[in-house]
């Protein structure tokens, strides 16, 4: 979910695609307005795993970024209703999850295999926008690789003991 202006924007992945719709604040004030699809997009080659907005800020539209088993994020213009931009294939495993920070336009997108991708949400060249990978993240029991643009460095992780387990179900 999204607010954008004074309407609630929503977004669900449905297989292959996603679909984005607004809630009108006529409708939660009680004063009129029915909620409506906006648009479908299409173009992943795989089911779409996440989606999430990135809210609009001075002169840039409010975008979607959506993660797919097809091992890339693409960008949509929602107010546009248009495709902006996609990654290459960039990991072996498929996306499984996205999280925006909203006054930073940074995208995190997590893989199967345990990387986590961080991105800026960048203006290219002309009224279009792209991600930038800033640093991958490499999550493994015994330690944690941080990649940074040209350069590796291995950072000791917490001894796994000591990391508390939390369960869903009770003990």
């Amino acid at each position: 979910l999204c607010v954008h202006g004074d309407d609630i924007w929503f977004a669900a992945s449905a297989g292959h695609e996603c679909v984005v719709g607004v809630v009108p604040s006529g409708l939660l004030a009680g004063t009129g307005g029915k909620p409506r699809i906006v648009c479908r997009m299409k173009g992943h080659e795989a089911a779409v795993t996440a989606v999430a907005f990135v809210p609009a800020s001075g002169d840039a539209p409010l975008l979607l970024v959506s993660a797919s088993e097809d091992r890339t994020l693409k960008i949509w213009d929602v107010q546009a209703t248009a495709f902006v931009y996609s990654t290459p294939i960039v990991s072996a495993a498929a996306f499984t999850s996205l999280a925006v920070h909203p006054a930073s336009r940074r995208v995190a997108a997590g893989t199967a295999d345990g990387r986590l991708w961080l991105y800026s949400v960048s203006e290219r060249k002309g009224p279009s926008w792209c991600l930038e990978c800033l640093a991958t993240i490499s999550l493994a029991p015994k330690h944690i690789a941080l990649r940074c643009l040209d350069h590796e460095r291995a950072i000791d992780a917490t001894p796994e003991e000591s990391i508390p387990v939390i369960y869903s179900k009770p003990r």
